[in-house]
């Protein structure tokens, strides 16, 4: 069944053109994530709407705490460790540097604080990505690959993802215009309507870890649909009272 959120509002209408990789600063109270054709990287406090936008010369793809202090970056060609405000980042390791046809996409961390980062073809036409693991843990093993959720084609595409205490999944659906939660075990609990059609990634942010910081882009709509949806593009936030999300475990930790 697909509803609405029970308060869903606005956090930053800044029209990101492929807005990812929500990332909750207890310290702060504040969420940044990535705009990956815009080159950027905003911050919004969820207290007083403060708003700061980065720009970088490489596209940044996804940010994530390193235990050192900091942040821990993924460009469009590797990694850089970023202090945050005026610094600049600092190349840490490009893996991919004889494919000028690839980028890095999705990067998160495990509970033992490994970084897992995922490649795509730019184009998206060839099937070139791989998945890289750092930090490798020895203990750290990779099982057998297994269909976990089939998404009606309907919905749209799966795009970014985010667990809860419960062991719910919530997922974006990218030409989607929504947000689904599924059990454990794969099962669809709920679908949550949104006014644009690119969800691309969620996050539990707040003090709780009982809102949800949901990205959105303006990618791949035409004039017509960009005016019919004047938010696409806005980092969203909803109240969500029946699930509380995990703490992101820093890199390197």
């Amino acid at each position: 069944m697909l509803t609405g959120f029970n308060n869903l509002g606005v956090l930053w209408d800044g029209q990101c053109q492929l807005g990812e990789g929500p990332l909750y600063c207890p310290s702060t109270r504040s969420v940044y994530w990535v705009d990956i054709r815009g080159s950027a990287l905003p911050r919004v406090s969820l207290t007083g709407g403060v708003h700061t936008n980065w720009q970088f010369a490489s596209s940044p793809t996804r940010i994530n705490h390193h235990v050192a202090g900091g942040f821990i970056l993924t460009m469009q060609k590797g990694f850089a460790l970023w202090l945050g405000d005026d610094a600049a980042p600092t190349p840490l390791a490009g893996p991919e540097s004889d494919m000028p046809g690839n980028r890095f996409n999705d990067v998160t961390t495990d509970r033992v604080g490994r970084l897992w980062a995922g490649t795509m073809d730019e184009a998206g036409r060839d099937d070139t990505g791989s998945l890289y693991r750092f930090a490798l843990a020895p203990d750290g093993y990779v099982g057998n690959n297994t269909i976990f959720i089939r998404i009606d084609p309907d919905h749209g595409y799966p795009d970014g993802m985010t667990f809860a205490q419960d062991g719910d999944i919530w997922v974006c659906h990218f030409f989607g215009g929504r947000v689904s939660r599924y059990g454990s075990e794969g099962q669809l609990k709920r679908q949550y309507r949104l006014p644009v059609s690119n969800t691309t990634s969620c996050a539990f942010v707040g003090s709780g870890l009982q809102q949800l910081a949901i990205t959105t882009a303006r990618k791949a709509l035409s004039p017509e649909q960009l005016e019919r949806e004047p938010l696409a593009g806005a980092l969203f936030l909803a109240d969500v009272d029946d699930a509380t999300g995990i703490p992101v475990r820093a890199y390197g930790r």
